[in-house]
């Protein structure tokens, strides 16, 4: 049996992110009747998600504005738990 076990993780050489931005149009039809278009698949109902290549610069600003520890979000996203900011209300 080992005295202590001791794991490393290695990150890989950062790469560019890419910025996806889907905006969600509202219209009032004939009816009166306001419709907002629907989230493409795989979009989360948040105003920011991370996906598989991560901008992590904005990730830590955006958690540290909400007041978390930037290791802490950091070590959860490792883990595959990704901290993600509370989702807004979107207004008539």
């Amino acid at each position: 049996m080992a005295a202590s076990y001791h794991q490393q993780q290695d990150v890989p050489e950062p790469r560019p992110a890419i910025r996806y931005q889907h905006d969600l149009h509202k219209a009032r039809c004939a009816c009166g009747k306001v419709h907002v278009a629907a989230r493409p698949a795989g979009v989360p109902d948040a105003p920011l998600s991370v996906g598989p290549r991560l901008d992590i610069r904005g990730y830590i600003d955006t958690a540290r504005k909400h007041g978390h520890n930037a290791y802490e979000v950091l070590h959860q996203l490792m883990l595959g738990n990704p901290w993600l900011p509370p989702a807004q209300p979107i207004s008539p």
